[in-house]
């Protein structure tokens, strides 16, 4: 019996883990801060969501783009332009003065910062290999520590008179630490640039298994389910359980550190599991949790049903986006961005429509949208994984080798 070898972060780990943890941060910030920005630009809550949905979009104009800019201009180059370009969208986003000004602050986030996205996903993949869920599920693990926090730090910084625009002061300090120590260190799997004639020409070129697709469905279903509780719980709680609003805003806590606990549980998993088997394991959690969240007669009951749904849907998005990625072994740029697209086009779509479900036949009604979702992704994840045993059938095992930094 062979012992595992160590997990070894290498430097890029460390530098992917911190932009991670920079982007969840400043993605999550449009949340808390929503109230005090309606207030000071007089917006209606129509205007107010309608920065999520720019977010969303955003993200999908990034999943198509980015392969196109990573071949012009490298991967080094996209990252940083993306990290930092996010970051710059928030100073605009917190000095705006109009709301066209403020769609457009968010427009630009989720394009930089998805673009970035891609490239942490791609390189984490190149640098790890058959080791990369580990160093997946652990970025990913970082982002849930930075959207956990911030709520909890534009409380803090409002109630002590601050102001709510001094939480941008927690990204800046990061980001200016990444600059300053590994602005010019290599990034996995970057290539020489390609000529500016030959860039659309070879994107055509691409063809990602269909074990990736079936995957990706998954994750965009698994997306689909987070973002629907995530937005929707607190409201299910006023009104199934007549819960105060503030009271709801603060017990849906629950479920965002349930999620940040089951990650932490899911990155352990990955030293020894495959990605798709805790998965699977992750979606039987949640597909408990949510009938007893959705159904149960009494408040205490519906909150332990909250926290088991958080502890399973922690893990929908790093070991979906695992699963998937491991189905490739070249052109992971691409692959990476088409999985970063299945995020975006469930945030675009999942909440909106619950929500419009709610309209005609109530909250309660509508939340029964979500285990209907959670079997159709069991469905998709057994056929993925059908899928991808044929397709690792057809195909010699490659040794593992140490990566190389």
């Amino acid at each position: 019996m062979t012992t595992p070898k160590p997990f070894i972060r290498y430097r890029f780990a460390w530098l992917a883990y911190a932009g991670l943890f920079v982007f969840a941060y400043l993605q999550v910030i449009l949340s808390p801060i929503m109230p005090f920005l309606r207030e000071e630009l007089s917006l209606s809550y129509t205007l107010g969501g309608l920065h999520a949905t720019m977010f969303a979009a955003g993200s999908v104009i990034a999943s198509f783009i980015s392969p196109m800019l990573i071949r012009r201009f490298g991967r080094h180059q996209v990252f940083w332009w993306g990290i930092t370009g996010m970051f710059v969208g928030a100073l605009l986003l917190a000095s705006a003065p109009h709301v066209v000004l403020t769609l457009s602050s968010v427009l630009l986030m989720a394009i930089a910062g998805v673009s970035a996205m891609v490239i942490i996903t791609a390189g984490l993949v190149d640098l790890y290999g058959s080791r990369s869920p580990i160093a997946l599920a652990e970025a990913n693990v970082t982002a849930s520590i930075g959207a956990t926090m911030v709520p909890l730090l534009v409380g803090w910084l409002v109630a002590t008179g601050v102001g709510w625009r001094a939480v941008l002061v927690v990204p800046a300090l990061l980001l200016a630490m990444m600059i300053g120590t590994a602005r010019r260190d290599p990034v996995p799997g970057d290539l020489p640039r390609a000529p500016r004639a030959s860039r659309l020409t070879q994107a055509r070129r691409v063809r990602l298994p269909r074990a990736f697709w079936l995957f990706w469905l998954v994750l965009t279903l698994g997306v689909a389910v987070e973002w629907s509780v995530a937005l929707w719980a607190a409201d299910l709680l006023i009104a199934a359980r007549g819960v105060a609003p503030e009271t709801a805003a603060l017990l849906v806590s629950l479920f965002f550190g349930a999620a940040l606990l089951g990650r932490i549980v899911g990155s352990r998993l990955a030293h020894h599991t495959a990605s798709d088997q805790v998965l699977l394991l992750s979606l039987l959690v949640a597909g408990l949790g949510v009938p007893i969240f959705w159904l149960a007669p009494n408040l205490g009951l519906g909150l332990v049903g909250l926290v088991i749904t958080g502890l399973g849907i922690g893990n929908f998005f790093p070991m979906g986006l695992s699963a998937a990625m491991g189905t490739v072994t070249e052109h992971t740029d691409v692959a990476s961005a088409q999985a970063l697209l299945a995020g975006g086009v469930a945030m675009l779509f999942a909440p909106f429509l619950l929500g419009a479900l709610a309209d005609v036949i109530g909250i309660q009604g509508a939340f029964g949208s979500v285990p209907v979702m959670l079997v159709a992704m069991l469905t998709m994840l057994l056929f993925a994984r059908q899928q991808r045993g044929r397709r690792r059938a057809a195909t010699p095992p490659a040794a593992y080798s140490e990566p190389v930094q």
